[in-house]
């Protein structure tokens, strides 16, 4: 047997620290009650004092030691049993099971830890088949594809292949060539698929906003890439081809070392909401022909805005490029507002808690949304329903019938009412901030200065 720290491989498995000790008769004993007393035979061809226990010795005290060799090694070998248990025990006072926000049950540490302090895990066998189980998984997932795309069906993929919150367009896999292929090798009358780039412009992802742009282009062509002494396409060729068809689609905004710098820019030009979305487009890759002076001089504006206090005080969204570009509040907004409130109501306790528990429960944003969606379609119907029942009897003095089904609509069409409402809420919340932030000079100039910053520097 081997000993190597937590964490650690070892013959593909990661090892746990394990204390041994080793009796004079040599008899090689493992306790199953506590790991802490697990016992190995004496080690053999030692020196006095060598203490690794790298590889048990054969049975049989002291061969190839004198006696007091022998004795002085047992004698340590006792005393590093103790120093084992005395650690062990300080361990299991300092690790605790308990709830956790992000899995059910965590261990957490009842001490604190020092900035830099190593921190090992037991993290079981490790299985060094697991990548190509991975790829025959996938295989098989891509033949599945294959074989519903075959019948006529229609797929939808994100060729970027993972999730991250920025407005940027990351290098494509070769997931959707891999799909590709197995539907030529299916059937090579497949090469007429239509694939189809979407891109997709959210204003803000984790919260509650109404505006959100899907842009389509043209399809894809791929058959040219198709080689004919195999019978499949060149994952790099397409992938090329994908990611200029979706670079005229979606907000790239590159460099990506500087993206903190430059998103403000970009959300103040609101991109969902604008008709000439070439022009934008156009202008928002201009960011990728400026220079480092330039680029430093943009950082430097952007530190002085954040320093100001304009991006915590509004949106950038809501403050445009400039004072003149304020949302305007349409008249009918205050005198609807009664309706909304009471065609909401009802919706408007579970909506929180749902809000509260994805709070809680939901470490990256780009879930939030996903989870809200997702208990939202679950729990609404149900909580609708139910809902509707005391309220018939409440208007009608029945339990069933149609007062109950009256009640229901109301609420379903009623909270999308309420929900609609709620977004020109929001567009209105965010104009009085912005004129806050226009009516302090200070954080005024800033602003300004870092718009002016910016296009100066694409306009040179």
């Amino acid at each position: 047997p081997s000993l190597a720290p937590a964490g650690a491989h070892s013959g593909g498995q990661c090892a746990r620290m394990l204390p041994v000790q080793w009796t004079p008769s040599g008899r090689a004993d493992d306790t199953r009650s506590s790991p802490l007393k697990r016992k190995l035979p004496p080690p053999t061809d030692r020196r006095d004092g060598d203490l690794d226990a790298a590889a048990g010795g054969a049975a049989g005290a002291g061969r190839g030691l004198g006696r007091d060799a022998a004795s002085s090694l047992e004698e340590k070998w006792q005393t590093r049993t103790l120093e084992y248990g005395s650690l062990a025990k300080r361990s299991e006072e300092q690790l605790k099971v308990r709830r956790s926000p992000i899995h059910r049950w965590g261990v957490f540490s009842t001490v604190p830890l020092v900035k830099g302090a190593m921190v090992t895990e037991y993290t079981g066998q490790m299985v060094r088949p697991a990548l190509a189980d991975a790829r025959e998984r996938n295989q098989r997932i891509f033949e599945i594809c294959a074989e519903r795309l075959n019948i006529g069906a229609t797929i939808g993929l994100f060729p970027e292949g993972n999730h991250r919150a920025v407005k940027t367009l990351r290098p494509l896999r070769r997931g959707v060539v891999d799909m590709i292929n197995s539907a030529l090798k299916l059937n090579p009358e497949m090469k007429r698929l239509k694939l189809v780039p979407v891109g997709i412009d959210y204003e803000e992802m984790t919260g509650l906003r109404r505006r959100l742009s899907y842009r389509v282009g043209p399809a894809v062509r791929f058959d040219d890439l198709i080689d004919p002494s195999t019978g499949a396409i060149p994952p790099v060729d397409l992938l090329e081809r994908l990611k200029a068809a979706m670079d005229k689609l979606t907000v790239n905004i590159q460099p990506e070392s500087h993206y903190e710098a430059l998103l403000p820019y970009v959300q103040a030009m609101r991109t969902t909401e604008t008709d000439n979305w070439v022009a934008i487009r156009d202008e928002i890759r201009g960011f990728q022909s400026l220079g480092n002076d330039a680029l430093a001089a943009i950082d430097k504006a952007h530190a002085n805005a954040s320093a100001a206090g304009v991006l915590a005080a509004a949106r950038a969204e809501d403050l445009g490029h400039a004072s003149e570009q304020l949302r305007r509040t349409p008249w009918w907004f205050w005198p609807l507002a009664p309706l909304a409130v009471l065609s909401g109501a009802c919706a408007y306790p579970l909506s929180k808690f749902i809000g509260a528990q994805t709070d809680k429960r939901i470490q990256d944003p780009c879930f939030t949304s996903t989870f809200k969606v997702s208990a939202g379609m679950f729990l609404f119907p149900i909580y609708l329903f139910f809902l509707a029942w005391p309220l018939a009897w409440l208007a009608t003095g029945e339990w069933g019938g149609w007062p109950v089904l009256a009640a229901y609509v109301f609420n379903l069409i009623g909270s999308r009412f309420a929900g609609w409402w709620y977004g020109h809420y929001l567009d209105w919340k965010g104009k009085r901030n912005a004129q806050t932030v226009y009516s302090n000079p200070d954080q005024a100039a800033a602003w300004s200065d870092y718009i002016a910053s910016v296009k100066s520097h694409l306009n040179a």
